[in-house]
């Protein structure tokens, strides 16, 4: 349960930053003029792989263990998302830093 979770939120994130849909909320809201979001932070295989494998009907999911999305992959899929997050964060308006800035605190980061 925990892997779908990981996979399901990492797919919106994806979403959001690269302002694909079916996100329909675009970054460029929240940060200052310039900022641009950026399609290829994610390899499109491996996005390809985790749309194909999480939450999506279809038969072409895979039993075979050697294809399926392992600890090598959150590991790269986890690392492309957080250095998105860093350039979004430098990014941010002064309104939407101090907005960020509060929610990390009240999650206790």
């Amino acid at each position: 349960m925990r892997i779908e979770c990981f996979h399901l939120h990492a797919r919106n994130l994806i979403e959001f930053f690269k302002n694909k849909d079916p996100c329909d909320i675009d970054p460029r809201r929240f940060t200052k003029p310039g900022y641009e979001p950026n399609g290829n932070f994610i390899a499109n295989d491996l996005e390809a792989r985790m749309n194909q494998q999480i939450s999506h009907l279809t038969a072409k999911r895979t039993d075979d263990p050697t294809k399926q999305l392992g600890p090598k992959e959150r590991q790269e899929i986890s690392k492309a998302i957080e250095a998105e997050i860093t350039r979004f964060e430098k990014a941010l308006t002064p309104q939407s830093e101090a907005l960020w800035r509060l929610g990390l605190r009240d999650m206790g980061f």
